[in-house]
């Protein structure tokens, strides 16, 4: 967690933000971790029942494979995602949420392009360097999401497909 906090709080775009109290006073105690869930979010107005009062939201059964929205950033992971180690996935993960969490104290709206990039950059410099290579280009992901959907569209046979 701390790692992940310190690393937000360095990028140029954030300054500030270590002083910031709501910021400062956020720790693990406010994150509820589900053992048996995938998704994850981040409550800007409090939590559903089932986080338990907590600010964030991680199913960490989804963090087995860094997966991410189809965003105009330099690199994405190909459809179906890369597989990941649990706790490397957890670390993305967590920067996602806590990117949510800068836009709220921010003032900003959400977005997912300044989420799917800070998630890139973390996995880039402090992950994985063996999950580099298996990135593609935004343009190659839209042909796999656009393929995939006439697919299941049915106007696609598998042969064509593959």
């Amino acid at each position: 967690m701390s790692k992940c906090k310190y690393w937000l709080e360095e990028r140029p775009e954030y300054d500030g933000l270590a002083n910031n109290k709501e910021w400062e006073g956020f720790g693990l105690e406010d994150i509820h971790f589900s053992k048996s869930g995938r998704g994850s979010a981040f409550y800007h107005r409090g939590s559903p029942k089932r986080a338990k009062g907590k600010r964030i939201t991680i199913g960490l059964r989804g963090c087995d494979v860094y997966s991410s929205y189809l965003r105009k950033i330099p690199f994405l992971p190909p459809l179906g995602g890369i597989p990941v180690d649990r706790y490397d996935g957890y670390q993305v993960t967590l920067i996602h949420e806590l990117t949510h969490f800068i836009q709220h104290l921010q003032g900003r709206p959400y977005g997912e392009v300044e989420t799917s990039r800070n998630e890139l950059a973390y996995l880039l410099s402090c992950v994985s360097e063996q999950i580099a290579p298996r990135l593609i280009s935004y343009e190659e992901r839209k042909r796999q999401d656009e393929a995939e959907k006439t697919f299941k569209a049915g106007k696609l046979d598998v042969e064509t497909y593959l």
